[in-house]
């Protein structure tokens, strides 16, 4: 692989520099002449311009801009649980070591807004919006208008907060999923020149010895980075032979029995040995074999020749516990009853 220049110098002076200072030269005359050719007719070029800006503008931006912008009929997702988002979300906020910063929170979700001026009906629509993607009247028509009240009841009893009775028209809320995109026409020579200078800082990265590549879509340089080629797997040869050498040698005979097996196994003598050396267990009687468990573990015979099962290997460090705030589970609707019986001082749901 080659090693990337290091050499940083724009201009290099080398034996090809006569070339290049004659191509540069050639360049400028064009430069002239094209120059004289269409200065003369600059108005008709700057004519012919604002026209494309139309075209460009009234066909391509627009039409875009309109598309990024639609409001589609559902924001929410497929399935919503905007209890379980909400009892998560105090949980965090419990378990913040420092505490929570609520005016901070609620003023900067009112666009700055103090928090004396947010209302408690203020803080309903913005539960409603956060947790249920909907406004509260869409709630009341679902027969759920009673929900963002009762949050705004748990959260000051959580957070030891009040919030005063009434509405303020004067603020709102950043309601992202509901405003229109915050962007602005800017002409058609804008996005060619930024394009123009993007494509003068590829070349002069690459000038300088960076090396480009692409991944995913995502274009980036490096510099004196080597590409490092992916290692072949290693090779099962070791394991191979090892197995093989148990097989061969099998179980430790006792007496005659050794012997003879010894010298049925003479053939894969030239085998490395086994990882391991099979445990001798002590006969029982005159035939029977101790027989060992095989490299991989599976298992292992008694004396008797009855088997014994190996001991399993439970993973009960790994399971799981209903601690995790992010655990799934049915809705429970019971903080939030319909008939008003919402206690404000409920304990936090920890599951």
């Amino acid at each position: 692989m080659a090693v990337p220049s290091t050499d940083n110098r724009i201009f290099k002076f080398d034996s090809k520099t006569p070339q290049r200072l004659v191509g540069a030269a050639a360049l400028l005359v064009a430069a002239f002449i094209l120059w004289q050719i269409l200065w003369p007719l600059r108005y008709s070029l700057l004519a012919t311009w604002l026209v494309i800006e139309v075209i460009f503008y009234v066909f391509y931006w627009r039409p875009r801009y309109n598309e990024l912008n639609q409001q589609p009929a559902k924001h929410e997702p497929k399935v919503v649980d905007g209890r379980k988002t909400f009892q998560r979300f105090l949980k965090f906020c419990n378990d913040l070591p420092h505490g929570v910063d609520y005016e901070g929170y609620f003023s900067g979700w009112f666009k700055g807004a103090p928090f004396q001026d947010i209302k408690r009906d203020n803080a309903e629509d913005f539960m409603a919006y956060g947790f249920w993607y909907r406004t509260r009247q869409q709630m009341q028509d679902q027969g759920l208008g009673h929900i963002p009240s009762q949050m705004v009841d748990q959260l000051e009893a959580t957070w030891g907060i009040k919030f005063e009775p009434g509405f303020n028209s004067d603020i709102e809320f950043m309601g992202h999923l509901w405003e229109p995109i915050n962007a602005c026409w800017r002409p058609l020579a804008f996005y060619l020149c930024t394009e123009a200078v993007g494509w003068f800082a590829r070349q002069l990265l690459k000038r300088w010895g960076f090396e480009h590549h692409k991944h995913n879509g995502l274009s980036y340089f490096t510099l004196n980075v080597p590409q490092l080629k992916p290692k072949p797997a290693a090779s099962s040869r070791v394991t191979s032979s090892c197995a093989l050498a148990d097989m061969a040698t099998g179980p430790a005979l006792p007496g005659a029995a050794a012997a003879a097996t010894a010298g049925a196994a003479g053939g894969l003598s030239s085998l490395p040995p086994p990882h391991r050396t099979p445990p001798t267990v002590p006969a029982s009687g005159n035939t029977a074999l101790s027989v060992s468990g095989s490299s991989s573990g599976s298992g292992r015979s008694s004396p008797t020749g009855s088997p014994v099962k190996a001991p399993s290997r439970s993973n009960s460090g790994l399971s799981h516990t209903k601690s995790s705030p992010f655990m799934a589970g049915p809705p429970d609707w019971t903080p939030f009853a319909a008939d008003g019986s919402a206690n404000p001082t409920l304990p936090v749901d920890r599951d």
